[in-house]
């Protein structure tokens, strides 16, 4: 089986969605011999904090509990105070993408708010935004990038996943 890069970022998606529905055990009985099969000496799984870090010379990748964003996210993409990351990605063909968690359903319109404002703070221009009944979905350019951040509350969870997509 070939592995690209593409995969590689898919397969961490699917990790972190395991991670995220609260099934940490699974973590533990991920045998780490798989693990390295998929990602050989370029990963590595860390199961205390359930955290998978990737980096090879396209593409690098942090998601779980422990996850942090990768060293070339944007400082001028705003991050919501509250939020903690549970996976950020950097590819040379798909750009950056960070996924953040934010606790407790009553945030959600604080979380729109604030990139509403924020983004344009930091000379982003707004190109779309639309509003759902669980969220919005905000597009931006600046200079030759664009971003769209989409903002998604979970109900039946209690909290709001923030996904920024950087290109």
């Amino acid at each position: 089986m070939q592995n690209t890069g593409s995969s590689k970022l898919k397969l961490i998606v699917i990790i972190v969605v395991i991670f995220i529905v609260g099934t940490a055990a699974v973590s533990y009985l991920m045998p780490q011999v798989i693990f390295f099969k998929i990602f050989g000496s370029k990963g590595t799984f860390n199961p205390v904090t359930n955290t998978v870090n990737i980096k090879d010379e396209d593409q690098q990748a942090s998601a779980g509990q422990g996850a942090q964003l990768v060293p070339d996210f944007p400082s001028d993409i705003p991050q919501y105070p509250a939020a903690k990351v549970v996976f950020s990605s950097s590819s040379k063909n798909d750009g950056i993408r960070t996924i953040w968690l934010v606790s407790g359903s009553d945030q959600l319109s604080k979380v729109i708010d604030f990139y509403k404002a924020e983004m344009i703070k930091n000379g982003w221009a707004q190109t779309e935004f639309v509003d759902h009944a669980v969220g919005a979905q905000f597009k931006y350019k600046k200079d030759k990038r664009t971003a769209t951040v989409l903002v998604i509350l979970d109900p039946k969870k209690d909290e709001i996943a923030i996904d920024a997509i950087i290109q």
